[in-house]
């Protein structure tokens, strides 16, 4: 009987910790807001790494560098289909949550300014 008590005290306690350290990081990042800013692709970089037991070398991250507006350089670790897509020196609209990356929407180098405004707004 204490045993089953310690037992089920003890699980419950492993339970509360799992979701604290696990989930309530990925809850917090999911309630901010989405920001927007205006940036460039400033590096695309595959990060590459040998596999002893297939004997080949594997890409086990792609990374993006945005050089924005606001002066800071954010990376994101991409999805090979958006990686393909956006080439470097791209200029557009950032979307970000914390730090994970939403979207990217390009726009032409010298597009109308209002336009690109009334984009970053909506």
């Amino acid at each position: 009987m204490i045993a089953t008590a310690i037992y089920v005290l003890m699980m419950g306690a492993f339970v509360v910790y799992a979701f604290h350290r696990g989930w309530t990081p990925w809850i917090r990042e999911r309630r901010r807001p989405v920001e927007r800013v205006l940036a460039d692709v400033a590096q695309k970089d595959e990060k590459r790494e040998y596999i002893a037991m297939f004997q080949r070398e594997e890409v086990t991250a792609r990374l993006i560098a945005f050089r924005c507006q606001d002066g800071k350089t954010r990376v994101f670790n991409m999805q090979e289909r958006i990686f393909n897509r956006l080439m470097e020196e791209e200029h557009g609209i950032l979307n970000y949550r914390g730090d994970s990356f939403v979207s990217f929407e390009s726009t032409q180098r010298g597009a109308d300014s209002d336009d690109v405004y009334l984009r970053m707004v909506r």
